[in-house]
């Protein structure tokens, strides 16, 4: 394929954007650590990047941004201008490095829902819905989060978890009365963040956030703290864990990231 320079050089012009309006970025946006990594990718790479490589990276940062979780098919629309145009495989070993992480935990092959269990009813097209109708998970689409009405909820806390398998365990363990859980599914897509905000409107006062004991979960907690409009703490991730847990040696891009949280307290 040969690239019109034309076009080369604006979608150069969109990554020197992201990177002038970063510094005034919300701070959602600022504490994604997907984002974030890209950021510092194109610093690195912006000018030496494939055109179609720096296309992917630039529109699947716009769909973060806005809370979305990046599609592949439509991905290659926006960026090849065909839905199979663009096979985010071909691309694996540039987007890994840009996103700092394998590629399916960024960019997903089908829309997602939003699995949540508990203490909280809706009505959606005359029907009225209960959280704890389908165990261990009630899957909300993101089209019955935006058309919902009168969402109650039984309780001020919202329990969000990392890991289905340990959201799966919370439910069975029995949830406190009027407790709420949601499966997060690694960083908010744009489905579990949507359902936050409604819980918040809604009554939910406080979000406890149980995820892994490494830099990632870490890192996760702080996304959910800069999307949640309510205090967030953690929950079952006490450092006294760290001495009983598995352990496993930290990776470049965890110390990297460790270091970069380091100098931003200091």
């Amino acid at each position: 394929t040969v690239v019109v320079p034309d076009r080369l050089d604006q979608v150069q012009r969109d990554a020197q954007a992201f990177l002038d309006a970063w510094p005034a970025a919300a701070e959602a946006t600022r504490a994604h650590p997907v984002l974030q990594t890209i950021h510092d990718w194109l610093e690195r790479s912006a000018t030496s990047a494939s055109h179609r490589c720096l296309g992917t990276v630039l529109a699947t940062a716009r769909h973060l941004e806005a809370g979305r979780v990046p599609l592949e098919r439509v991905l290659a629309v926006e960026v090849a201008g065909d839905s199979k145009a663009l096979r985010v495989e071909d691309l694996r070993l540039e987007l890994t490095e840009a996103f700092g992480r394998p590629v399916e935990e960024v960019i997903r092959r089908h829309a997602t829902a939003a699995f949540a269990f508990g203490a909280f009813a809706f009505s959606v097209r005359g029907h009225r819905i209960c959280g704890d109708w389908s165990h261990p998970w009630l899957a909300l689409t993101d089209a019955t989060l935006k058309t919902m009405v009168d969402l109650e909820v039984g309780d001020s806390t919202l329990v969000t978890i990392e890991n289905l398998t340990c959201f799966e365990a919370y439910v069975d363990e029995g949830l406190p009365l009027g407790g709420i859980a949601l499966w997060t599914g690694g960083f908010l897509g744009e489905a579990p963040r949507r359902f936050i905000e409604r819980a918040v409107q809604a009554g939910v006062q406080r979000v406890q956030h149980w995820g892994d004991l490494d830099p990632d979960g870490l890192a996760i907690l702080r996304h959910v703290a800069a999307v949640a409009a309510v205090p967030v703490e953690p929950v079952r991730m006490e450092p006294r864990l760290l001495d009983v847990l598995p352990r496993r040696p930290l990776t470049t891009r965890e110390l990297a990231l460790l270091d970069a949280w380091i100098a931003e307290a200091s």
